[in-house]
């Protein structure tokens, strides 16, 4: 009799623990997300006087048509864990669908996207020098931040039945991702103009059936890959004339 009630107290214990440990988990967001806006390493050219002077003096001014460069960046690599998110396919097709529509608008007459596995240093600097060498008059860089924030929903308290983890929609994942796309004069650094697009997503789960993080990133991405596309047309108009 005394090991039955010893089994039960055991039981009770674990799912007590169980679902505190749930709920904690769901209810702020994790340590290790920082803002968007950091996560990006936005490129912050340091300028001296007389680039300073120079750069007052000219009046950049692209071609038209004229040839561009594109770099996808890929995701900042984070500390103890994999990457987040990655640019699929689809994101691929969604960045050639822009290329052709300038094309069609006679903005750009050819392009070039620069390979990462030929990139070892992705500063500003070096992409303009291999950009240069494939004879481009613009790079345009795409650089993208995601993060997830998972909590309870009214819902979520059920949690403490611990049946509960198996079918009720307790847990909520709001998916952030910010798009920075930037286009430079590959000869002088000089800074056409930089956008951003930013989407978010909202999805309730069973806590025992959640999704990974890099798969809740993936719809809001390509939201605002599609968002970019749209901003980066419209500043292309208004910067070449």
């Amino acid at each position: 009799m005394m090991n039955i009630i010893q089994n039960h107290v055991c039981l009770r214990f674990s799912i007590l623990i169980s679902t505190l440990l749930t709920l904690i988990s769901c209810s702020h967001l994790t340590q290790e997300n920082i803002s968007l806006k950091e996560q990006l390493g936005r490129v912050t050219p340091i300028y001296d006087q007389k680039d300073f002077n120079q750069s007052l003096s000219s009046h950049n001014r692209l071609p038209r048509p004229f040839k561009m460069a594109i770099y996808l960046k890929s995701a900042a690599p984070q500390p103890f864990r994999s990457n987040l998110w990655k640019w699929s396919e689809q994101d691929k097709s969604i960045i050639q669908e822009l290329v052709t529509n300038l094309k069609t608008q006679k903005i750009i007459n050819d392009h070039i996207i620069l390979d990462n596995s030929f990139v070892e240093d992705d500063s500003l600097r070096s992409l303009r020098l291999l950009a240069s060498k494939q004879n481009a008059h613009a790079l345009l860089i795409i650089n993208g931040a995601g993060q997830i924030e998972r909590y309870i929903n009214n819902w979520g308290w059920s949690y403490f039945l611990f049946l509960p983890h198996f079918f009720v929609k307790g847990s909520v994942a709001e998916s952030h991702f910010l798009i920075n796309s930037s286009l430079w004069d590959v000869k002088n650094e000089f800074l056409y103009f930089s956008t951003d697009s930013e989407t978010t997503t909202k999805e309730n789960y069973i806590a025992a059936f959640g999704k990974q993080d890099k798969d809740l990133l993936n719809p809001p991405k390509t939201k605002s890959l599609m968002k970019a596309k749209t901003d980066i047309t419209n500043k292309f108009s208004q910067v070449i004339k």
